[in-house]
């Protein structure tokens, strides 16, 4: 292991240190620009970006229900047998329509 002089290390270090200090200043200063609404987020992208996640999610989830969705009053009235054939990971979904079964009070 080589001996590096104690000159060199004290460089190093106040390097170091004013590296960190440097650092500290430009992440303290985006926060508060951030904060000020200097630096804003594009809404407009994430708005899109979200639109596209949710359009995505709604045709895959009303692909899978399709085969399990009531399609008149009988099926309606039955939709618990319908409820319980459909997959497991759909239950939230299945939950939320207007046929679903009904919540106990305070649930």
């Amino acid at each position: 292991m080589s001996q590096i002089p104690d000159a060199r290390r004290r460089a190093n270090r106040r390097a170091l240190a004013g590296f960190a200090l440097l650092v500290t200043l430009i992440f303290c200063l985006a926060i508060a620009s951030m904060a000020n609404g200097i630096v804003a987020f594009p809404v407009a992208e994430y708005n899109e970006e979200a639109t596209f996640q949710a359009q995505w999610i709604d045709g895959y989830i009303r692909e899978t229900l399709d085969y399990v969705r009531p399609r008149g009053t009988a099926d309606a009235l039955n939709f618990p047998a319908t409820y319980e054939a459909a997959p497991t990971r759909l239950y939230f979904y299945i939950r939320g329509t207007a046929t679903a079964q009904a919540r106990p009070q305070g649930a």
